[in-house]
């Protein structure tokens, strides 16, 4: 019997729509724009993928026109903010739950009542963490929070390096709570009942998804497949719980989700992957440093690292010997969930490697990669 994913997965999948919905692009736009930073066959592509870009196609335009006017609230939260496209979209700093937690909600009401029963301590920290972690590449300020209370979270909105529109966005979000969370969870509903009328023809294409991802395993565990076929993932760690594959209906995304805290003892960590992926598009190579260092946009988003102060003196530390994540701190006088902030970035973009041993993790500078984003540099410019 054939599993029933959309039933399965239905919330995480309804904000995953929701990012998609909100564009105004079309296959082409959406297509010329990966084509700037990446080589594809767009013919082959277009092919393989026909029946889930068919199946979104009239997912969007229905979910557009029932919601009418309504629109202009779904692109306030999922859409980006700016006409350059380079502010994120502000749904997470309501929606302060991971998607570890997401796929373990059947609907709208259990996310509302997760939401709302934080308590203003546990909302403060969550709501510091996503906005210390919110556009990391575009803000000058984006060190972590002094202190967890209101008057900092004020404080570190106002200087940070946002427009007064975005800076006012951010501080409604966080001073009315209730308001925020009842329209975002009234939306996610909305979009979830939607797929749910095209469930058969929805989980026909999820099934395609999960059978092409099995067949790439090829028998491997989930842990060995991840670390041998994706570059980025070459130092992940194994949990105890395993890995789940969640899909993703923004198409061209990869994320890869962690539970901490309690929640770690029962969840397993979350690789989320969009649908588009397959034969004509692949994942590895998108995400592999020779792929980066054919776009320039991903040399200079790598190379922004290093302008913040903090990522600059731990690369700097780390340079010279292998450290683990305690001791950066006290060097440099940050906290560990700092350290754990930066760290996140610096591996994503291949600058740093990990190693564990004996029940610590060790990080080093990963020299070859500094060296080919450098090359990179001097090749195009001197």
């Amino acid at each position: 019997m054939m599993e029933n994913y959309t039933r399965k997965y239905i919330l995480a999948l309804a904000q995953h729509f929701l990012y998609l919905a909100s564009e105004s692009k079309d296959w082409d736009q959406a297509f010329a724009l990966l084509r700037k930073k990446h080589s594809f066959n767009e013919k082959e592509l277009k092919k393989e993928k026909k029946g889930i870009l068919n199946l979104l196609t009239k997912l969007v335009k229905t979910f557009q026109k029932e919601q009418g006017d309504n629109m202009s609230l779904v692109k306030y939260y999922f859409g980006t903010p700016d006409k350059e496209e380079k502010l994120e979209d502000i749904s997470l700093l309501v929606l302060l739950v991971e998607i570890t937690d997401i796929i373990f909600l059947e609907n709208e009401d259990q996310l509302r009542e997760r939401l709302l029963g934080y308590s203003q301590e546990e909302y403060m920290r969550r709501f510091a963490n996503a906005l210390c972690s919110y556009n990391n590449l575009y803000i000058k300020n984006d060190s972590q929070l002094e202190q967890i209370n209101s008057l900092e979270i004020m404080r570190f909105i106002l200087e940070s390096d946002f427009s007064d529109e975005i800076k006012c966005r951010l501080q409604d979000l966080y001073l009315n709570r209730e308001k925020h969370i009842d329209i975002l969870c009234r939306i996610m509903g909305d979009a979830a009942r939607l797929l749910l009328r095209f469930e058969a023809e929805l989980n026909e294409e999820l099934q395609k998804f999960y059978d092409y991802w099995d067949k790439r395993r090829n028998g491997r565990s989930f842990y060995d497949f991840m670390r041998e076929d994706f570059t980025i993932f070459s130092q992940a760690e194994e949990y105890p719980l395993g890995y789940e594959l969640v899909p993703c209906l923004f198409p061209f995304t990869m994320s890869l989700a962690t539970p901490t805290g309690p929640e770690s003892d029962y969840q397993k960590s979350v690789l989320c992957i969009g649908v588009l992926f397959g034969d004509a598009f692949d994942l590895s190579k998108l995400f592999s440093t020779e792929a980066s260092l054919k776009s320039t946009d991903a040399v200079v988003d790598a190379i922004k690292l290093l302008s913040d102060r903090s990522r600059f003196e731990i690369l700097k530390y780390i340079s010279q010997k292998e450290a683990y994540g305690n001791e950066i701190a006290e060097h440099l006088n940050l906290t560990t969930a700092t350290v754990s902030h930066h760290m996140g970035l610096l591996i994503a973009a291949d600058l740093v490697k990990l190693e564990p041993r004996n029940s610590k993790m060790y990080y080093s500078l990963n020299k070859d990669t500094l060296r080919q984003y450098l090359k990179f540099y001097e090749e195009k410019l001197l």
